[in-house]
Formats: structure tokens, C-alpha cells, sequence
């Protein structure tokens, strides 16, 4: 085994400046390298301050998986991805689970992301919902969410609305009635619209995300 030891002059409290063409190689890179299976990433709400154990501070760590093997990486340690590092590489990680019929890692290593955005709020300010769709009919909006993406919507919320910040949700085409920029505020209310976007004022403990669950579609309609 061969031992490395290095410093880390980066602040890990800092905002990263990213190369987004990158991260995209990569994902492409990490997602052929396994198959095609599609590549997850896992965001800590402080940036993954030092991997939480005074190891190098990147940007996120992504996985993938496939027939009971699951690639680990990290993104952001390499100049390439962020160019203030004085690093030239990236660290993997590659797990095999043949016992195991369907991948656990990816669906644990989310999990626990998503504990940590619930507890202390998270950085990712917008959200893709395939199949989103809202309309007025001038004397209510009618807010479409799909069964597929219900439970996730209510877990990005959570982790946005009762820290005081926003979240733009929308599909995957733009167009008419494709965006909902979700705000929290004390009661319901729209402040103001256009052909693309409805601003929702959202409480995060209105019945509206707390009944929101997986594998449910949600029909909203809010009379004015």
C-alpha cells in the first residue's frame, strides 16, 4: 500500500468556482465508464466541508451503479473541474455488492444527503420536474405535479422553504406554464406571474407540501 500525504490550502468554507464543461465530461465519462448507468450527485449543504474529516474539499461526490457495482467520485478536488486547485486528480472509489440483487449504496449515500439538507437547509436552488404544468383559467391556477417527482418535490422544499429560501421548480422544456418559483412566506399567496412563471408564496407546513408523497401526482388549485 502506498501511503501519500498532502495539504490542503484551500479555505473549504470558500465559494468554488466551478467549471461547468467539466463536470459535464465527466458525468459523461463516469456514466460510460459503467455502462450508461446514471451518474447521482451527492451536494453537502456546506460543500462537503473537507469530506467532514479533514480530507480535501470538493464540490460534491457523484456515483453510479450497476449489476452490484457502484463507482464513487468526487468532483471539484481536480484543477480541471476547479481551477484553483493545485491538484491534477480526483478520488474514486469503486464498491462491489454481489449479494445484493439492487444497488443500496447510491440510495443510502442520497438518503443521508438529503438528512443533512432536511437538518440544516440546502444550497440547490432550482429543481427539474418532468411532465410540471400550470395554468389560470382566470379564476384559479391549476398546479400539475407528477406522481414520479410528488416525493422528491416535498424533500427539496423542506430543505429550502424553513430556512428562508426559495426554489425554482421547473419542466423540462421551457414554455408557457413550465416554472413555479416557490417562496416562503406565512400564508399562501401569488404575487405575480407571467406567461412562464408563477411566484407561489408557500408556508413549508402547508398541507400542500405535507401531502405530498411518492408515487402520488398532486392537483393543486388555488382560487382567487
Amino acid at each position: 500500500m502506498q501511503r501519500v500525504e498532502f495539504t490542503i490550502p484551500n479555505d473549504p468554507r470558500a465559494m468554488r468556482n466551478v467549471n461547468g464543461g467539466a463536470v459535464e465530461s465527466v458525468d459523461a465519462a463516469l456514466a460510460a465508464s459503467m455502462g450508461g448507468a446514471q451518474v447521482m450527485h451527492g451536494m453537502d449543504p456546506r460543500r462537503i466541508l473537507t469530506l467532514a474529516a479533514g480530507g480535501p474539499p470538493v464540490w460534491s461526490v457523484a456515483v453510479a451503479s450497476r449489476e452490484g457495482i457502484h463507482q464513487f467520485l468526487t468532483y471539484g478536488l481536480s484543477r480541471a473541474v476547479d481551477p484553483a486547485s493545485p491538484f491534477a486528480f480526483e478520488l474514486a472509489l469503486r464498491v462491489r455488492d454481489d449479494a445484493s440483487p439492487s444497488p443500496m449504496w447510491p440510495m443510502m449515500f442520497n438518503a443521508s444527503i438529503e438528512d443533512a439538507a432536511m437538518r440544516e437547509g440546502s444550497d440547490c436552488q432550482a429543481f427539474c420536474v418532468p411532465g410540471l404544468r400550470w395554468s389560470d383559467d382566470g379564476s384559479a391556477f391549476a398546479i400539475e405535479i407528477p406522481a414520479a417527482s410528488a416525493g422528491k418535490l416535498k424533500r427539496r422544499l423542506l430543505s429550502r422553504l424553513p430556512f428562508g429560501q426559495g426554489l425554482l421548480v421547473h419542466g423540462e422544456e421551457p414554455g408557457p406554464g413550465s416554472e413555479i418559483l416557490f417562496m416562503p412566506a406565512e400564508q399562501i399567496g401569488v404575487p405575480d406571474t407571467d406567461a412562464q412563471t408563477l411566484t407561489l408564496e408557500l408556508p413549508h407546513a402547508s398541507a400542500y407540501v405535507s401531502l405530498l408523497a411518492d408515487d402520488q401526482s398532486a392537483n393543486w388549485t388555488l382560487r382567487y
